[in-house]
């Protein structure tokens, strides 16, 4: 089952990147 721990790892950093992405973008206003 690699291959669903590789989607796991990479579904974790596209969330954490669209956190950090919202922050940003609250951080403007």
């Amino acid at each position: 089952m690699a291959i669903f721990q590789q989607i796991k790892m990479a579904y974790k950093t596209v969330s954490h990147g669209t956190v950090s992405m919202l922050e940003r973008g609250f951080a403007l206003f």
